[in-house]
């Protein structure tokens, strides 16, 4: 009969319940610099943002930012930055045409690059993507810029899945070491 509820599902034979399975996606990010030391004003650095899917589902809808100081070398005083940035998007990965899955947009004046992933796209368990950027250095007076000075950081800004142990969009120079899906070099 119809006697069925949360409290009683263990008690009748002929009635059960089924909690929805939830897509899980273990999204991981590194990112590196070409520099390894202090850089001049003028120099151009290279950043490479390694995006992982550690599964076990694949990872839809999937954003990646990087964030860095913009530059402005026309200003009087210069200001100390980076500017210049020519995305080259994506150059490697594992899976399947890898390359025409990513979309990337550089919004230099705000210090920003994205790369968005397509609609139809996915990025598979055990699959991997790298992005590469340049940009170039702008210090006062030709100075030399120490390694890590000007802030930059890679981050998963969106995804469809559920990561399990990330949060995504939550990267800041504070939290990079306690979040695998976001990095600074």
């Amino acid at each position: 009969e119809n006697n069925c509820s949360l409290a009683t599902t263990g008690d009748e034979d002929d009635c059960d319940q089924a909690a929805p399975m939830v897509a899980m996606a273990d999204l991981s990010l590194t990112k590196a610099v070409s520099a390894t030391g202090p850089v001049v004003d003028g120099t151009t650095v290279t950043f490479t943002v390694t995006l992982a899917n550690g599964g076990p589902a694949a990872a839809t809808q999937v954003v990646v930012g990087d964030t860095y100081t913009a530059g402005d070398s026309g200003a009087m005083p210069p200001t100390p930055g980076y500017e210049a940035v020519a995305v080259v998007s994506t150059q490697s990965g594992t899976g399947a045409d890898v390359s025409g899955d990513w979309t990337a947009d550089a919004t230099t004046t705000a210090g920003r690059v994205s790369w968005t992933q397509g609609m139809a796209a996915s990025l598979g368990s055990g699959e991997s993507v790298v992005f590469v950027f340049t940009a170039v250095v702008v210090a006062p007076d030709g100075a030399a810029v120490p390694a890590n000075t000007h802030a930059n950081w890679a981050q998963v800004e969106a995804v469809a899945e559920q990561d399990p142990d990330s949060e995504e969009n939550n990267c800041s120079l504070a939290t990079t070491g306690d979040e695998d899906d976001c990095d600074q070099a």
